[in-house]
């Protein structure tokens, strides 16, 4: 369960061909387990005018000191 929401971040898209890129950054302190931060890359394919696939490239969740 997410108690407080200390920072969030989403970069402008990054545009090549049929695909774009976002980053996204959060950080949260969640309860019992501490302050850590969430980064992730989503990639999206297109193809006339919709997203036909996506991934998602992240870190693991490292509590801070």
């Amino acid at each position: 369960m997410v108690e407080e929401v200390h920072e969030s971040y989403t970069s402008g898209p990054i545009v090549s061909d049929n695909f774009f890129a976002i980053n996204s950054r959060t950080e949260v302190t969640f309860k019992g387990i501490g302050r850590t931060s969430l980064n992730e890359i989503s990639l999206y394919e297109v193809k006339e005018g919709k997203i036909v696939r996506e991934q998602f490239f992240c870190t693991p969740m490292t509590p801070r000191a």
